[in-house]
């Protein structure tokens, strides 16, 4: 196996001296289009690159469907598109369907949650495949919990979305960040393909299984690597083929993740959906919330740890006095790395706004960890950051760890999951059993705590930083 360095790119990509570009990666995915347009770069970015003989790996469509025939009218658009373009039939066709989706629909009166998500993905990559193309999925960490789940991700490769050092997740493409390449005058999001001999995306679990078996993939991690997406229920086959098990006929974790995460509903409607597998599956859901609630807070990297620590440390600084003033500063003598490493906005922050995102990215950048926390002076422009990372959570029941960051919608109604727009930003400090401390920048005028129930109202999100 392989570790190829590449990057993807569009319409939003422009003045590249593509020569001295493609000296410095391996590999490119250019962006199809959206909806049932090209997008205006690609028939440009595709010219320049097979100019060069930079191998084109893949394309990507960004899915604005509505409905089910939307989703494959869209594919069908696609697949026009790179005929056209006289793209081999080796060219991976990327499923890409992201929060802008969601929230464009909901502009026009369309609600999209995650079965909408799976069902319009499925059909995108089915109709690829019938037309004889490669196909995958593009997904964040976020996605991949409370959108898709491992049983529809495991039937393709995934490209993995995940800004850090390490990856949650394995994946045939992992989407690491973002980079200032020679040849580009602005950061390009950048790519690491996981490059095996064979295609495992036909295969079925079994027969996989069975080549593990006989040690054709290896051992970890090269095994993990070169599964990618599929290596969690390849194993588990492989560990009940030498169990002597059948395979299960359905797996209850599984379904109780998923019911945990809503793809569901509640009551009535989770009884019909689940039939004689609800007693079972209810059963499963209600021991991993009470060991959810009740579980030990994890041992804290060092990273996460010296973030922490600087928040503690400015527990009583306020505007009366100026003591809050050393945070502003520290935001801003950061400013530039941080538009280099996260596309931050060149925004210098002023004494005079509203501090409180400023202060948990003051002090990431205080404990030097501003490579993992997402620097912004913006709620809303933070969470972009953290949904282009892969370390944003929607889920408002989510059971954070210290370290992680908070978000609140005092708008919030109480009905459902919250998705109104983020107000205010805290940093959790404790998490005992159902209740949770925060350290909150701009609250009450000084940095100070708040004490809030796990799942409570106003709590918008997490962003989960990969210390």
């Amino acid at each position: 196996m392989k570790q190829l360095k590449g990057i993807d790119i569009s319409e939003w990509n422009t003045g590249l001296d593509y020569t001295t570009l493609s000296k410095h990666i391996d590999f490119v995915i250019l962006r199809e289009g959206c909806r049932q347009r090209v997008d205006n770069m690609f028939t440009t970015h595709l010219a320049a690159f097979r100019a060069l003989k930079t191998p084109i790996v893949g394309v990507y469509h960004f899915i604005y469907a509505l409905n089910n025939q939307q989703a494959r009218q869209e594919a069908e658009s696609c697949i026009r598109n790179v005929e056209k373009a006289g793209l081999p039939k080796s060219t991976v066709i990327w499923a890409d369907l992201e929060y802008d989706t969601i929230t464009k629909a909901a502009q026009q009166g369309v609600s999209l949650g995650a079965l909408e998500v799976r069902l319009f993905t499925e059909t995108f990559c089915n109709t690829v495949q019938a037309a004889g193309y490669p196909t995958g999925i593009y997904t964040n960490l976020d996605y991949w919990l409370r959108m898709y789940g491992d049983e529809i991700l495991s039937r393709y490769p995934v490209w993995y979305a995940q800004y850090s050092k390490t990856r949650a997740k394995n994946c045939t493409i992992w989407q690491y960040g973002s980079e200032k390449l020679p040849g580009s005058p602005a950061p390009l999001d950048v790519d690491i393909w996981y490059k095996t001999d064979e295609d495992v995306s036909g295969k079925t679990i079994d027969e996989l299984a069975h080549e593990v078996l006989a040690g054709k993939w290896g051992n970890n991690p090269e095994r993990q690597a070169a599964l990618a997406g599929r290596y969690e229920e390849v194993q588990k086959r492989v560990n009940e083929i030498l169990k002597g098990q059948t395979a299960p006929a359905y797996d209850v974790d599984a379904l109780a993740k998923d019911v945990i995460a809503g793809r569901y509903g509640n009551g009535e409607d989770r009884i019909k959906a689940l039939g004689d597998k609800y007693e079972a599956v209810q059963k499963r859901v209600n021991e991993l919330l009470k060991a959810k609630v009740s579980e030990p807070v994890p041992a804290l990297s060092d990273a996460r740890t010296r973030y922490i620590r600087q928040m503690q440390s400015w527990v009583g600084r306020k505007e009366a006095d100026g003591s809050f003033r050393p945070i502003i500063d520290t935001y801003n003598s950061g400013l530039a790395a941080a538009v280099k490493r996260w596309g931050t906005r060149n925004v210098r922050m002023q004494y005079d706004w509203a501090w409180c995102a400023c202060t948990v990215a003051a002090a990431a950048m205080a404990a030097g960890v501003d490579d993992v926390v997402p620097i912004e002076i913006s709620c809303p422009y933070m969470i972009e950051e953290a949904k282009r990372a892969g370390i944003w959570v929607e889920n408002d029941a989510y059971v954070p760890t210290p370290g992680d960051i908070i978000m609140y919608d005092w708008q919030d109604s109480g009905v459902g999951d919250n998705q109104g727009q983020a107000d205010h930003v805290g940093m959790v400090e404790t998490v005992s059993g159902n209740q949770m401390t925060i350290i909150e920048g701009n609250r009450n005028d000084s940095v100070s705590r708040r004490t809030i129930q796990v799942n409570s109202m106003y709590i918008r999100g997490y962003i989960v930083p990969n210390f």
